[in-house]
């Protein structure tokens, strides 16, 4: 006779070896711990009916992943399954601090730029892809490592780089990006954007304007 189990859940990351591990909010004890994907998981889970997404990062020029997981128990009685990815990206560079924003349809994330330290290039990538099944709806190019999370305010992503930009990205209704724009702050960025209704705040190192 199946049993249910209802069970709050909450996610710990940073278990090494690029794994995610869920433990019971309650208990404190673990139901079910992700495949391994190497690495390092430093970007910010984020949670989306019934699914988390994050990324991970090796180095500089190595590839990392950005992944999604179901967060369903599906084996109430063990706490050491494995959880596979439902779908993975691989990007030279990886993902760091790279905390995305999902929507029903789509999440939009961005990765590092794949050069050397100290080296901020345009080839990081701002992606879009479906929530579910992880089909590519689109990508863009940013100058220097995408190291915040992603903020959506009315119809539109904003985001900053560690090559010194702030950006503004239109949001299509099926994922797919219009119009950007992007400021030059004059120095790295890594924090996410706060968006008011007429402003956008943001922190920066010292040495910037």
């Amino acid at each position: 006779k199946a049993i249910r189990r209802q069970r709050q859940m909450c996610i710990r990351d940073r278990i090494g070896g690029g794994q995610i591990q869920a433990v019971s909010a309650t208990s404190l004890k673990s139901l079910w711990i992700s495949e391994s994907l190497g690495g390092q998981t430093l970007s910010p889970i984020t949670y989306k009916d019934g699914y988390i997404y994050t990324g991970t990062w090796n180095s500089e020029t190595t590839a990392g992943s950005y992944f999604c997981l179901s967060v369903t128990d599906e084996d109430p009685f063990t706490g050491t399954e494995i959880k596979h990815c439902t779908w993975k990206y691989n990007h030279k560079g990886g993902f760091y601090w790279a905390g995305s924003y999902a929507s029903s349809d789509y999440l939009v994330f961005g990765s590092d730029d794949g050069s050397s330290e100290g080296t901020d290039t345009n080839s990081a990538i701002l992606y879009s892809v479906n929530t579910h099944t992880g089909l590519l709806m689109d990508k863009m190019t940013s100058h220097g490592d995408i190291r915040s999370t992603i903020v959506y305010n009315n119809g539109y992503v904003y985001f900053t780089t560690k090559g010194g930009y702030l950006y503004r990205v239109q949001m299509n209704a099926d994922g797919t990006f219009g119009i950007a724009c992007s400021y030059n702050l004059g120095g790295m960025a890594t924090a996410s954007p706060v968006v008011s209704v007429s402003y956008t705040h943001l922190t920066l190192p010292t040495n910037s304007i």
